[in-house]
């Protein structure tokens, strides 16, 4: 929580100028984030069993207006989501490349082209292992906030739904996963 006084929330203080006092103190007032979204927290982290106190603490700055807790969340781990597949395809990339340069510059005898291969190869390898790292993991963070938030709802899920062959040849049918 910052230490400057809370201006843009006090009804007393008209808002164009709250908003004038706040621009001079260079200090952003954060409104503290709404009960319900605590009980939504504290039932999240009991459902999935991740620690999300890190998260909640960047929530409780970062957050915009009409963002719950777990848009919050689910969006922070789809950017990380993102990252690891991007540094695991970059790094894949760059290694295939070096992989490539190396293997040209040996057939051709020529060491310094060499290890500017092997140093671009392992630049390539320096970035698909976090990659390959962050994506799973937040895959999986993922996988249980949505489980999590399904059941907190009570809702029933079509997860598949498509023909199915009947036995013995007699037809199709229509199967449902949930």
């Amino acid at each position: 929580m910052s230490c400057a006084p809370d201006l843009v929330y006090d009804r007393r203080v008209p808002p164009s100028l709250a908003s004038v006092f706040t621009g001079l103190l260079l200090v952003a007032p954060v409104a503290p984030a709404p009960a319900d979204e605590a009980v939504v927290y504290r039932d999240l982290q009991a459902r999935t069993g991740l620690d999300l106190e890190r998260v909640w603490t960047d929530y409780q700055s970062e957050r915009r207006d009409g963002q719950g807790f777990y848009e919050f969340t689910r969006a922070r781990y789809r950017r990380r989501l993102g990252a690891g597949i991007g540094l695991s395809l970059a790094g894949l990339g760059l290694g295939a490349a070096g992989m490539a340069m190396v293997l040209i510059a040996a057939e051709r005898d020529n060491e310094i082209d060499v290890i500017g291969g092997a140093l671009v190869l392992t630049a390539g390898l320096g970035l698909a292992v976090p990659g390959a790292i962050l994506w799973p993991v937040s895959q999986i963070r993922l996988h249980k906030l949505k489980r999590a938030r399904t059941a907190a709802l009570g809702r029933v899920q079509l997860r598949a739904a498509g023909p199915l062959p009947l036995p013995r040849g007699l037809g199709l049918g229509l199967g449902f996963a949930f």
